[in-house]
């Protein structure tokens, strides 16, 4: 009986570990930011994050400058992106 119930945790783990990793392929990083000044957002699926230095910009994000802000974020494929209003 106790065998049993040891594999359907183990199934019930291995279900719960597959599902995270696949949330962890979707919220991919795509880059980073090198500098900002002022305030930037991240928009994604109805969420809004405020990012600083150093922050990642995951895959889907729309990104946004407020007024008198200036941003720079660099790509993992090295190029990089100036963002201002």
């Amino acid at each position: 009986m106790m065998a049993g119930v040891y594999r359907i945790m183990s199934v019930a783990f291995s279900v719960l570990a597959l599902s995270l990793a696949s949330a962890g392929a979707w919220a991919q990083a795509v880059g980073f930011v090198e500098q900002v000044t002022g305030t930037l957002s991240a928009a994604r699926g109805g969420a809004t994050r405020i990012l600083s230095m150093k922050s990642e910009v995951q895959r889907g994000d729309t990104l946004s400058t407020q007024r008198d802000s200036y941003a720079q974020v660099r790509f993992t494929d090295g190029s990089t992106a100036t963002l201002r209003p």
